[in-house]
């Protein structure tokens, strides 16, 4: 199933904005030889990765599409035999 199919995903943005953060962050700290700062980058990063469930649904669930009802059909074909 694609990603268009489920439809977009309402927290995206904030997603991309928590990567770029925690990145910029990680970077400043390595420049300023300063573990505080890659610390703190690691766990916003690590904030921004657990943000996918707070939105409900969960990306890899199996919802059944076209394909599958047809597997399904033919599957109960085989089993009722001729």
């Amino acid at each position: 199933m694609s990603r268009r199919d489920r439809g977009g995903d309402p927290l995206l943005g904030r997603k991309v904005q928590i990567f770029f953060a925690g990145a910029a962050l990680a970077l400043i700290g390595i420049g300023v030889d300063s573990s505080l700062l890659v610390g703190l980058a690691i766990f916003i990063l690590a904030a921004g990765m657990f943000i996918r469930f707070l939105s409900g649904k969960d990306p890899h669930s199996q919802e059944e599409g076209p394909m599958e009802e047809e597997d399904d059909v033919v599957l109960q074909e085989r089993q009722e035999g001729p």
